[in-house]
């Protein structure tokens, strides 16, 4: 191979980190995978777009431009992915005959930090992921493969599918494989998900159900002060009224909560409406700008 690819694999060696590098030679020619990331630092909820850059190495470049190709992306949809490779097309053909490699590694990134953003809407309800004015990533749930929900989406999904599994399952409990909980992967595209992906749904899971078990454990309590009250002693009636009293501060506490929640929602649903209606009201207001002057 040319010495100046070989000083530019080695300036790449030198730049990233073994973990992020692969390099595979084919006598002259190269085949060299980047995986690249927007700069984050170490906040990695943060996180939400990155992929595997490819370049083929012809035994004639830098005279020849570079083959790329991504074969590996997260959080990208094909038209930001189809824009990347033209912009990248479009920065080696600018040098032509110059070594490129680390050039279109820089435009990568740089596009990488222009579109590292949570998409717009839960990829479930379809609704938008954050409140209005808000940048805060706990509103929404990543997983692994950066598809995006509000984690009560998530959590609904996941008790749908654990309610369809245990209806199959009492329909045919001798069917192979009945007794084994259906798999955690991603409702949009079936990726399984990691550990921490299913602990994070597991903790939406507890908190969308929260108001229904304190709901349950307020009834009980109220059946045993019942019970208690009808022949139980003065000590077992005041403990089982402060176990009353703790479980209604619960409920109620978590039903406040709810309500806050639902008025928030409803909240940015106003406040949607009203820039749609700002919006329309601008639209049609230059619209008959421009035939006042065209009629003039």
């Amino acid at each position: 191979m040319r010495a100046e690819l070989e000083e530019e694999l080695e300036l790449c060696e030198a730049v990233f980190d073994p973990s992020e590098l692969s390099l595979t030679r084919h006598g002259d020619a190269a085949t060299l995978a980047l995986e690249l990331r927007p700069n984050t630092g170490d906040d990695e909820s943060q996180l939400f777009v990155k992929l595997t850059l490819e370049l083929t190495l012809s035994p004639k470049y830098p005279e020849d431009l570079p083959g790329m190709t991504v074969p590996h992306c997260k959080g990208l949809d094909d038209g930001q992915l189809a824009s990347l490779l033209a912009d990248l097309e479009e920065t080696a053909a600018e040098a032509p005959g110059e070594p490129v490699i680390l050039s279109l590694v820089e435009r990568a990134k740089d596009f990488l930090d222009e579109h590292n953003a949570p998409p717009i809407e839960c990829s479930i309800c379809l609704e938008p992921l954050l409140s209005a004015g808000s940048s805060e990533s706990a509103e929404l749930l990543r997983l692994d493969c950066f598809h995006c929900f509000h984690p009560a989406c998530c959590a609904r999904w996941r008790l749908s599918v654990l309610a369809a599994a245990e209806q199959k399952r009492a329909a045919n409990p001798h069917a192979a494989g009945a007794s084994a909980p259906p798999p955690w992967a991603c409702t949009t595209c079936r990726a399984p998900l990691g550990e921490l992906a299913q602990a994070a749904v597991e903790d939406a899971i507890e908190l969308e159900t929260r108001e229904e078990r304190l709901a349950a454990e307020y009834a009980q309590s109220v059946a045993a002060h019942t019970r208690t009250l009808e022949d139980g002693s003065d000590k077992q009636i005041a403990q089982v009224t402060k176990g009353l009293r703790r479980a209604e501060l619960a409920l109620e506490t978590e039903r406040a909560r709810r309500r806050a929640v639902q008025e928030r929602e409803a909240e940015f649903e106003r406040q949607l409406s009203a820039t749609a209606t700002w919006r329309t009201a601008s639209v049609e207001e230059a619209a008959a700008e421009r035939r006042r002057r065209f009629e003039e």
